[in-house]
């Protein structure tokens, strides 16, 4: 995604199982099978920034109950 400094951007990353999707508001910008995603032991987050600058407000991260 091309990406503007200086500007505002509202990121969204979901996983589901396997499968993580990312929107960069709301406009779909990636989507990831891997069964490392699932991982049974995953506890972290990692944020990056392709090794440049950037910053990151009002963060959340919840666990959701997938819709049947």
């Amino acid at each position: 995604a091309k990406l503007e400094a200086g500007r505002w951007y509202v990121l969204v990353v979901e996983t589901v199982g396997d499968e993580m999707r990312v929107t960069i508001d709301g406009v779909p910008a990636a989507y990831l099978k891997s069964s490392g995603i699932a991982h049974a032991t995953k506890s972290k987050i990692e944020l990056g920034v392709a090794g440049k600058h950037g910053w990151f407000d009002d963060l959340k991260v919840w666990n959701a109950a997938p819709v049947k």
